[in-house]
């Protein structure tokens, strides 16, 4: 999962999605809860927003920094990266 998180995106941390704004707060009473709160997990909407972003790429060939890709992938800092071979056919 890790080589699907954007460098350097709204996102940074490879375990939870605080976004770079929270950074700041970190060791505070409510840093701990929020992380717990947001962890990352590889679940079926991930995928989907993945393999989304790859079709619009692929097929219909958008840009991979197009406006399309980038409203997708941008909100949990994702890159349009298939980490294994398993391929999704419900889109």
């Amino acid at each position: 999962m890790l080589a699907c998180i954007k460098f350097l995106g709204e996102c940074p941390c490879p375990r939870c999605l605080v976004a770079k704004k929270d950074i700041p707060k970190m060791g505070t009473r409510g840093d701990f809860k929020k992380r717990e709160e947001t962890s990352r997990v590889d679940n079926r909407t991930r995928r989907m927003k993945v393999e989304r972003a790859r079709m619009f790429i692929f097929r219909k060939g958008a840009g991979v920094n197009s406006s399309r890709v980038r409203n997708l992938l941008n909100d949990e800092s994702l890159t349009p990266n298939r980490v294994s071979d398993i391929v999704i056919s419900y889109l």
